[in-house]
């Protein structure tokens, strides 16, 4: 397991979706008590439904995001990072991945503890670590 998966399992696993934002990306927000996480997804992306169905979603597309409102109030299970490429998993069973772009950055999550991490174009991630306390 990379090091990048497993600081995103640190920070994802056992935390709530509390809100939700679009506009031209979409924004999940994730919730403990310990810990807060934002992930920020800046190109179409797929959501997959508890039954395997798979949802092309776009931010600026009203009709294609309603599919990935689903997560809402959902617990993160599990996340990964392979060649700039993100899963995130839900205890529900309910997914989402996003590729990297090979020209803009595809992705963020940064997270209240000082953990930051891009996916920069072509899929390089930039990571910042949090600070040792």
């Amino acid at each position: 397991m990379s090091e990048v998966t497993n600081k995103l399992l640190h920070v994802l696993a056992g935390r709530r979706v509390t809100q939700l934002k679009v506009d031209f990306g979409f924004t999940v927000s994730l919730w403990s008590p310990d810990l807060y996480v934002e992930i920020r997804i800046e190109q179409p992306f797929t959501f997959t439904s508890r039954d395997g169905r798979r949802y092309h979603v776009r931010p600026d597309d009203i009709e294609t995001v309603c599919a990935a409102l689903q997560i809402f109030n959902q617990v993160a299970s599990g996340a990964a990072v392979d060649n700039g490429a993100l899963r995130v998993e839900f205890e529900s069973k309910l997914s989402f991945f996003v590729s990297p772009h090979q020209k803009y950055e595809a992705w963020t999550i940064a997270a209240s503890n000082g953990l930051k991490i891009v996916c920069a174009p072509g899929g390089e991630l930039a990571v910042w670590s949090p600070p040792h306390r």
